[in-house]
């Protein structure tokens, strides 16, 4: 869920981040995976199935009967397991791995056997009317991201989480923050310089001035890695810390 803050106090989030805290207080950090690189990821598991396909029919073809029903056993098989399985035990397919996705469950925690199990059975739901038109209808509005399947499993396709447990941002010289920031806006304004690298410049931009009280005159999305650079340097002159 993402954490609410008191109205005029926190900055506009960040589109794609979502943000869940555990029973435990760990808050965990979760990167929304978008349509376009979904797409791609099922395209090159679409690939992997059917080169699968074709090893298996110019096997067993030479068979007889016997061949044609091994062969469509193992069409089922591939077709409703092949995800079910690298999801349970790798957290994704192969294709998502290569994309750098994995699915979780709502809570960030892994997927298990029957999560996994009913977002795919429920794939020929999002694949109506027309070739996943009602899948990729859903992903647009909904605020998650997520597929009739996914809202049904409880489940989200997200970006792999960093394990270096250390932001990861573009080097400036930092510069103090003209006031004093909620524990919500230092998050939002690292999660900002941790993306400011793969956003089209334009739209850095456009993110950076959303927070006019932090930028005074030009290029305000090199005043915020300033900043950035400064509260991973503990928030103090001076102050060193790994980046």
């Amino acid at each position: 869920m993402t954490k609410p803050e008191p109205a005029g106090t926190a900055l506009p989030p960040l589109d794609t981040i979502l943000f869940y805290e555990t029973p435990e207080g760990v808050e965990l950090r979760l990167e929304l995976a978008g349509p376009m690189v979904r797409g791609l990821a099922w395209l090159v598991d679409f690939l992997i199935r059917l080169l699968s396909y074709i090893i298996l029919a110019s096997t067993l073809y030479w068979w007889g009967g016997v061949g044609k029903g091994l062969l469509l056993l193992g069409l089922f098989l591939i077709e409703w397991f092949y995800p079910v399985l690298f999801e349970v035990f790798s957290g994704a397919t192969p294709g998502k791995r290569w994309l750098g996705l994995e699915v979780v469950r709502e809570n960030g925690s892994p997927v298990d056997w029957s999560g996994s199990l009913l977002r795919n059975l429920l794939r020929t739901v999002d694949f109506l009317p027309l070739w996943n038109a009602l899948g990729l209808l859903t992903m647009l509005v909904h605020p998650k991201m997520q597929r009739l399947c996914d809202m049904a499993a409880g489940t989200l396709v997200v970006y792999l989480q960093n394990k270096s447990g250390r932001e990861q941002i573009p080097h400036c010289p930092p510069v103090a923050s003209p006031q004093p920031l909620l524990l919500a806006e230092q998050r939002l304004i690292l999660d900002f310089c941790a993306r400011e690298a793969a956003l089209p410049p334009q739209r850095a931009a456009e993110l950076a001035a959303l927070v006019p009280a932090l930028i005074k005159g030009r290029a305000p999305e090199k005043q915020l890695l300033a900043l950035g650079n400064w509260l991973l340097r503990g928030g103090r002159p001076g102050a060193s810390s790994p980046l």
